[in-house]
């Protein structure tokens, strides 16, 4: 089985930490932040060996792209496969957004 080499883009570890910060605002629990986190490795081991398990964003928009998405709790996790054995992460947005604007 092929394993993916992740490319977690710059504006992903900023997107979780203003998740975290939110969260923190809104007065979650600690097990709740840690619930969220457990969640995203979940999605970026899901990523490493198979890629092609999230939604194309092209069923949501008028034009033909190659980015996908998964959903994560309350997030939506941005991503596409950039080569032979590569998935770059873009953004983590809140799905409460409208976050496809934003892509």
């Amino acid at each position: 089985m092929i394993k993916f080499n992740l490319i977690i883009a710059d504006d992903v570890d900023i997107d979780i930490e203003e998740a975290i910060e939110r969260k923190k605002e809104y007065g979650a629990y600690q097990s709740t932040i840690y619930e969220l986190l457990k969640e995203i490795n979940s999605c970026y081991t899901k990523l490493e060996s198979s890629p092609k398990s999230g939604s194309n964003l092209s069923a949501r928009v008028s034009r033909e792209t190659n980015i996908k998405y998964l959903l994560v709790k309350d997030y939506v996790m941005i991503y596409e496969i950039t080569g032979e054995e590569e998935v770059t992460i873009y953004r983590f947005l809140s799905a409460r957004t409208n976050w496809i604007n934003t892509v």
